[in-house]
């Protein structure tokens, strides 16, 4: 839903954020299109391939801010992928959960609507964002390719739409005096049911 046209899934894309002051480190996603809120990249600290950058700084490719290289062996399966992994925590649990344990900085790209603004002010579908994501890593010269990539996908048992993680505010209702209130109504007769034996399981 939202969108004219399908959607490839089971794919990953690498791509390719440059280090600092020098090099690169590339990195495996099946989400180019939340890039522009990533706010750091996770390493395994026993993978040797990266042990030389910790502490160091890459710059994210989309927005090209200075973001740190982590290391996280909760989030990180070396043997996955690349070893390295993109961390968005607005956008995914896990990541969510990395920038809480790391003090990341929280960006949300996406609206309620799941549309994202580009830098022109133009929204646009969170999934039609992709391609223009693709796109700007191409001409940037970050893209290293895309691979098959099993993978499951959640979906909403009504709309069959893809569920997009998102950070909201929670809020609770005390239910006591609530509770009150109503059993007191059906009591009285303001509140009635049909058929009228479900009143003894609404005062259950």
């Amino acid at each position: 839903p939202g969108i004219d046209r399908p959607l490839a899934v089971g794919v990953i894309f690498q791509i390719a954020y440059p280090v600092e002051d020098g090099g690169e480190v590339l990195v495996s996603t099946t989400r180019p299109e939340t890039i522009p809120a990533d706010t750091a990249v996770a390493v395994h600290p026993e993978d040797g391939r990266y042990c030389h950058l910790h502490g160091r700084y890459l710059i994210n490719p989309i927005t090209r801010k200075r973001i740190p290289l982590i290391c996280d062996e909760e989030l990180v399966d070396m043997e996955k992928g690349t070893g390295a992994v993109k961390v968005t925590p607005c956008h995914d649990p896990r990541d969510y959960e990395c920038g809480l344990r790391h003090n990341l900085a929280q960006e949300q790209l996406f609206d309620e609507q799941g549309f994202m603004e580009l830098e022109n002010g133009e929204k646009i579908h969170r999934f039609l964002a992709r391609d223009v994501i693709i796109d700007t890593l191409h001409s940037g010269g970050f893209y290293r390719g895309v691979k098959d990539f099993p993978m499951t996908v959640k979906r909403c048992s009504r709309s069959g739409d893809i569920i997009e993680p998102t950070l909201h505010p929670q809020w609770y209702i005390k239910m006591d005096h609530m509770c009150d209130r109503a059993k007191a109504q059906a009591e009285s007769g303001q509140l009635k049911f049909f058929p009228g034996f479900h009143l003894a399981f609404w005062n259950r």
